[in-house]
């Protein structure tokens, strides 16, 4: 949790800060752990769209995500 509180702290004070994965989405890696927050930035707010296990097939999450955070 420690983890997920830090990196979420930052997003808050850097939304930007990380790589688009799939338009709108951007892609947040937990460190420690095999997982990813996939979020959206709109104006102020940050939209968690999805929390998935970055070990599957990057054209899978790109799928799931698809019409999400739009």
């Amino acid at each position: 949790m420690r983890h997920l509180d830090v990196a979420l702290g930052r997003r808050r004070a850097f939304p930007e800060i990380a790589p688009v994965f799939a338009e709108p989405c951007r892609r947040l890696p937990v460190r420690g752990f095999p997982f990813g927050i996939f979020y959206a930035v709109e104006g102020r707010r940050l939209i968690i769209v999805g929390v998935m296990d970055l070990r599957q097939d990057p054209a899978s999450i790109r799928r799931r995500l698809r019409g999400r955070g739009s």
